[in-house]
């Protein structure tokens, strides 16, 4: 809906109002008040409620030759079928349009003189008209005016207040995945972002109009925010369980390839020490780098100068605890949700600011 200031100009010619100004005083014209002569009932064509633009308390002005002429002004309420894809990136076109009433094809035609549309003011707190147009149209029973603008949102406040708020909460998501699992607060930082953006969806829901096609893509990312944030809280629940589990249950091939890939550098490297090289000691060395802090050499077990070669994937074979594998998941989600939502979010904005047009399917 749109709700305009407008006033209406008319002329029609009618040849009962004619008469001759040498036999009434050189009298050329004359005002009548709109209910005591003949006016074609204009009538707003995409009411809210219905309107005829007409007031008894302004005048008609007719000329000696039968020309009449009346201005009427209303508020009216016009409803447009308004594309909330790319909200609030959205651009709008509204029809305007007006009948005559008590006039059929056959009876009277419509002409629109130059310029048939005039603004008073282009300045709007919430759109800006980029343009307007205007034609004739007789594809009902009856002439009709229709009156075209162009719209476009003005989105800077939506921007601040609901586009930049969401896409920074959309980031922090996969932030969960840095926190210590032992301090505990895993689970409810991941229900406070997901509340967060409930939050946001409840505020676009009131702000936009309650339309289901097109859908809003604002309305998409959210729930997509939300849905993401859930299944960061099921993977963080699920991870503080093998976080948790006993050393003694057996560790799988799918978890240690898991530790093995995300790990920065080699695991273990074998260095045998020539046997020509007098300035080196005799004996075969074993270098062992730890894949997590908390693994020592003494606590794998290694001895550094019993000359046995040790495999990496025997260390990890006998060393990978489940301390290791809720390691990796955390990285391994942290590094996709960080990935999706960044990515995801970036672009789904750039398409809604860049693909958003005027829409004249809807009329």
């Amino acid at each position: 809906m749109v709700t305009i200031v407008t006033s209406l100009a008319s002329a029609w010619v009618d040849e009962r109002l004619t008469w001759d100004p040498s036999s009434y005083g050189g009298v050329q014209s004359m005002t009548f008040f709109q209910d005591e002569v003949w006016k074609p009932q204009m009538t707003l064509g995409t009411p809210v409620e219905f309107t005829i633009m007409t007031n008894k308390e302004m005048h008609v002005h007719v000329n000696s030759n039968g020309h009449a002429s009346m201005n009427v002004g209303n508020v009216l309420n016009s409803a447009c079928q308004f594309n909330m894809r790319f909200w609030p990136f959205d651009k709008q076109v509204c029809n305007v349009d007006f009948f005559a009433l008590d006039l059929w094809l056959h009876q009277a035609t419509l002409k629109l003189t130059e310029p048939s549309l005039v603004l008073f003011t282009d300045r709007n707190s919430e759109w800006v008209i980029e343009k307007t147009s205007s034609s004739t149209s007789e594809e009902i029973w009856f002439p009709m005016a229709e009156f075209r603008l162009y719209l476009r949102r003005q989105s800077t406040f939506y921007i601040m207040s609901l586009i930049l708020p969401i896409f920074g909460m959309n980031l922090i998501t996969s932030l969960v995945f840095l926190l210590p699992t032992q301090s505990g607060e895993r689970v409810s930082y991941s229900i406070t972002i997901m509340l967060a953006l409930a939050v946001f969806f409840t505020v676009v829901a009131d702000e936009i109009p309650r339309v289901s096609d097109p859908a809003s893509l604002i309305c998409i990312f959210l729930l997509a925010g939300i849905i993401i944030s859930l299944i960061c809280m099921f993977i963080v629940i699920v991870n503080m369980g093998i976080y948790h589990r006993s050393d003694t249950m057996q560790i799988g091939d799918f978890y240690k390839m898991l530790v093995k890939y995300t790990q920065k550098g080699p695991y273990c490297k074998t260095n045998k020490v020539d046997a020509n090289d007098d300035n080196q000691d005799k004996s075969t060395h074993v270098q062992v780098k730890p894949f997590n802090g908390n693994l020592k050499l003494e606590e794998a077990g290694i001895d550094m100068n019993d000359g046995a070669d040790v495999s990496e994937e025997e260390f990890l074979d006998e060393k990978v605890t489940w301390i290791d594998v809720s390691h990796a998941i955390d990285r391994i989600s942290f590094i996709v949700i960080t990935m999706f939502t960044s990515l995801g979010s970036f672009f789904l904005l750039l398409y809604m600011g860049i693909a958003s047009d005027y829409n004249t399917d809807l009329l």
